[in-house]
């Protein structure tokens, strides 16, 4: 959205004008739904209200989607290989649902033990599990 309100401005030959009237276009694109969240936001000091990169601000964090970790957990012990999904594609697969979790020091033991639980080869599953020193790398 900020990209086509940047081009819209541009395009306008409204990108140079106060920062006013450029907050007044972004709510009026915005519609009232965009002008309710505008009304909610608190800036200090409260100046902040008139200036357009403030106000781009706020709708920015307002914009980025919150992380629920226990549903990013979810996702995460919840995967299994798929079938005629390759070993390296499931590790990375599971890598990019571990980055989402905050399983910091422990994430490379955890993608470990979910590559031996949610592998579909019966055999090699058998053959990690023997290894007492199993390493993620390995």
């Amino acid at each position: 959205w900020r990209q086509e309100l940047d081009n819209y401005l541009l395009a306008t030959e409204k990108d140079d004008r106060a920062d006013k009237i450029k907050i007044a276009i972004l709510l009026n694109l915005l519609g009232s739904e965009g002008l309710e969240i505008f009304n909610t936001f608190k800036f200090e000091p409260p100046e902040n209200k008139e200036v357009y990169a403030e106000v781009l601000k706020r709708f920015e964090e307002y914009c980025i989607p919150r992380q629920n970790v226990v549903y990013e957990r979810y996702k995460f012990f919840s995967c299994v290989q798929q079938e005629g999904q390759t070993i390296e594609s499931y590790v990375t697969q599971l890598k990019t649902l571990a980055s989402t979790c905050e399983f910091e020091e422990q994430e490379k033991g955890l993608i470990r033990d979910r590559i031996v639980i949610g592998i579909r080869d019966n055999g090699l599953k058998e053959r990690l599990l023997r290894e007492s020193s199993l390493e993620l790398e390995k």
